[in-house]
């Protein structure tokens, strides 16, 4: 069982796969999501927002590698997963 966060390698929260910054972050995402979805009248999948949100430049650090993290292929492993620091 990972007891490290996937993005950061920070101590992971007991309810789930990432640190408390990266979890609020993943929260945040979705929350934010409902938002946007309302707004283009249900015309936006959350791919296209993941793509959105990174290009803003008002989006965090965290918020960043979570929709990066979140864009990959489900399929790939930890392992293979890329560097998100110069998001």
């Amino acid at each position: 069982m990972r007891q490290n966060c996937r993005l950061c390698g920070s101590p992971k929260l007991d309810n789930s796969e990432f640190c408390e910054l990266h979890h609020k972050a993943e929260l945040s995402l979705d929350e934010c999501y409902k938002i946007w979805l309302k707004s283009y009248n249900g015309a936006l999948t959350m791919q296209s927002y993941l793509q959105e949100v990174l290009k803003l430049q008002e989006t965090g650090q965290a918020v960043k590698e979570m929709a990066a993290h979140l864009l990959k292929p489900q399929s790939r492993s930890a392992d293979d997963e890329a560097d998100t620091n110069n998001l």
